[in-house]
């Protein structure tokens, strides 16, 4: 019952509120009738005080104190019976009630103190034994809703019958999971923000902006091993409505075991995606065709270029705990699965996993234009620190032209980071590898035009029997390795020097260029680079440098 609730009662009839009218939704739990001058040592919170002030009489400072310590203890109100030993209350003590927010109470001659308490005792009495039913009927509703598998949103409606409120389930990341029929679109938007900006497991109270007016809100968290959604009450507080704390008693079950169902699906999904690319790192999945068919339940597919960004929480890199409340693993999974929802909101197509501490962004790019941006990253720190509230580092790999490539993106996004951080020391950092060799420019290349450019150049020597064509390709290799050397070539190879002008010959009639021409010789070089990278097969070897399969 609350303070307000009073004046429906005949024997307030009468009554008038001196101050601290807006503290009436103050919950009453008992009422007491004392006139000792000790009495606030015998005073409970949220306990209403019936008095005639006897023992205080003609002391205004006492009463003042009274009312002060009263609303610092957490009582409900003060209900004051004039006309006998106080004839008027002293404007300091109603100054005192209105500055504390503390519901100060006239009451008339009418009703004797002890006919009031009684009527107060036994409308606490009534409305508690009807909460008791409230309750009792909520339990089995929830029990039969757990039974025949309801939606949450049965849950919410139910709910809101019983508190007289609307409901929405959010999780923490702002996503709607379920509402009640009152609990309108704008409401729910508006309600996001309770769960995006709570502490984790904090109970919060907050007004705001929902289309031209304000919205009131009151979250609670619903927990499993970390406080995983909030259960939002829309339109004002309900913590101290009569009922309230029993029914949350009943709902907040059933809501931790319907979160914690989804928790272990997206636990299942999460081992199996690290699985994923685990393997895509190391190798065990080596073609193109295996890791986009692999790969399509967590997004991967064929584009024009793929590259490889790690995010790395600054502060747990320290082996600090953030958040007391969330371990570190549920942490990371915060950070990943918020990281990608501003990704996606941001225009960006990527896949994210969880690799070695860090997450593991992969992006899928239409050009090389899109690759050098890092506008959308630095953009991204900085809102990981004020939605998370720890800084992160980013390492940026080199995009490659296929999938079977990613491996080495992520090595250079690892190595390159780890080479900034250490120079930067306790500053968060943005790490972009750079082009330092001929392989990171190829690979910078989209695999189709390598292999044009590479069948346009050595086609008619690869379509030889594989004999024949190793040792063309064999003896080129050297040949161009050796700066155009015929008798190095020939003590390199243990062959003659006609042997290996034989075999040049036939390689300028094959791809009808000169070796004798220094573009034509470019054009072979990398051409026979290229090739390397593409026939490169050792696992070993692609998980170190992360070349093509």
């Amino acid at each position: 019952m609350r303070v307000s609730d009073l004046f429906a009662l005949p024997v307030f009839e009468g009554a008038r509120w001196l101050a601290g009218k807006d503290g009436g939704w103050r919950t009453v739990e008992s009422v007491n009738m004392m006139d000792a001058p000790d009495i606030l040592d015998f005073l409970k919170p949220h306990e209403l005080l019936v008095t005639t002030a006897y023992a205080l009489r003609g002391d205004t400072e006492k009463l003042v104190e009274l009312v002060r310590q009263m609303a610092k203890k957490g009582c409900a109100g003060l209900a004051l019976k004039t006309q006998r030993f106080w004839f008027s209350i002293p404007e300091e003590v109603v100054a005192a009630a209105r500055e504390a927010a503390f519901p100060l109470i006239e009451l008339p001659n009418t009703y004797a103190l002890g006919e009031i308490v009684s009527a107060c005792i036994a409308h606490l009495m009534d409305r508690r034994a009807a909460e008791w039913l409230e309750s009792m009927r909520a339990q089995k509703e929830f029990a039969r809703w757990m039974m025949e598998g309801r939606s949450l949103d049965d849950l919410l409606n139910s709910l809101e019958r019983a508190i007289g409120r609307p409901f929405a389930l959010l999780e923490w990341t702002g996503e709607r999971l379920a509402a009640s029929d009152g609990a309108g679109e704008t409401e729910v938007l508006s309600a996001r923000w309770a769960a995006v900006s709570a502490e984790p497991g904090k109970c919060i109270w907050m007004c705001v902006r929902g289309g031209s007016r304000g919205t009131e809100i009151e979250a609670f968290p619903v927990w499993i091993d970390h406080p995983c959604a909030y259960l939002i009450a829309i339109g004002g507080r309900v913590s101290h409505l009569p009922g309230f704390q029993r029914m949350m008693a009943e709902v907040m079950p059933v809501l931790s075991v319907e979160m914690g169902k989804r928790q272990a699906v997206r636990d299942g999904a999460r081992r199996a995606s690290e699985s994923y690319f685990e393997a895509v790192v190391s190798a065990e999945l080596a073609t193109e065709a295996e890791i986009v068919t692999a790969g399509k339940p967590y997004g991967i597919h064929r584009a024009a270029l793929h590259q490889c960004v790690l995010l790395r929480p600054f502060a747990m890199s320290r082996d600090r705990q953030v958040r007391p409340a969330i371990p570190r693993s549920r942490e990371m999974e915060r950070l990943a699965e918020w990281s990608k929802r501003w990704l996606v909101e941001a225009g960006e197509d990527v896949s994210v996993f969880l690799w070695n501490r860090h997450v593991a962004v992969v992006r899928h790019l239409p050009s090389q234009d899109q690759a050098g941006k890092e506008g959308t990253f630095r953009a991204l720190q900085a809102q990981v620190w004020m939605a998370m509230g720890y800084p992160v580092s980013i390492g940026i790999g080199n995009p490659v032209g296929n999938v079977e490539g990613l491996a080495r993106s992520l090595k250079e996004a690892w190595s390159t980071l780890e080479e900034e951080q250490r120079r930067a020391g306790d500053r968060p950092v943005i790490a972009r590898a750079g082009v330092r060799n001929l392989s990171d420019l190829v690979h910078l290349l989209p695999y189709e035009k390598l292999c044009e450019f590479r069948e346009a150049v050595l086609g008619p020597i690869l379509a030889l029997p594989a004999d024949e064509r190793d040792v063309l390709l064999h003896t080129l290799a050297t040949f161009l390795d050796l700066h155009g050397n015929v008798a190095e070539t020939g003590k390199q190879l243990y062959l003659h020097r006609n042997t290996v002008l034989y075999r040049l010959g036939k390689c300028e009639q094959l791809c009808k260029l000169s070796l004798k021409d220094p573009d034509a010789t470019l054009q072979i070089r990398l051409a026979l680079h290229i090739h390397r990278l593409m026939t490169r097969v050792d696992p070993q070897a692609q998980r170190v440098s992360g070349v093509w399969g």
